[in-house]
């Protein structure tokens, strides 16, 4: 069938995808992505602990346990191999303690339709961010009649 050819992506942002309990409590979107990127930083630390008289070196993971490179192309690889929507990858990323919203960004440049929301479409950080381009591309849009709504919403300001 064509969809099992077919090399399909579905991003969401961290807020969605992230499967990091201590990350996900946070509810804060912004929150969350500076958290997420804090992790990453501080993959190993060194340590050092007292235990009576003497002093040992210790190196400890402080980072996050999803964002393991290996796990993470695993993951992308499989997101690829066949159709899954969001639930499924975030399953799929709990399984593989493999972090979703990085394994859908590098599976980016391999498929052949990525679906997205449109306000990342929209917005061209966004889309410079994930490395989309509109110029030879076919862009379809579901849910239309939202579009006016999003725009005006992505380039208003609220005074108060």
């Amino acid at each position: 069938a064509f969809a099992s050819d077919l090399r399909i992506v579905t991003i969401g942002s961290r807020q969605t995808l992230c499967v990091n309990p201590d990350v996900r409590k946070l509810h804060s979107l912004s929150v969350m992505n500076d958290r997420c990127r804090e992790l990453q930083q501080n993959k190993k630390k060194k340590t050092t602990a007292e235990t009576g008289t003497r002093k040992k070196r210790k190196e400890t993971s402080t980072g996050c346990p999803y964002y393991q490179q290996s796990r993470i192309s695993e993951l992308k690889e499989q997101i690829l191999a066949s159709v899954e929507d969001v639930e499924d990858v975030i399953s799929s990323g709990r399984e593989l303690m493999a972090c979703p919203y990085y394994a859908s960004r590098h599976a980016i440049p391999l498929a052949e339709l990525v679906v997205l929301p449109y306000q990342s479409l929209l917005h061209a950080a966004s889309r410079a961010a994930l490395s989309i381009k509109l110029s030879g591309n076919v862009v379809i849009v579901d849910e239309a009649h939202n579009l006016i709504d999003t725009l005006t919403a992505m380039h208003s300001v609220r005074i108060t």
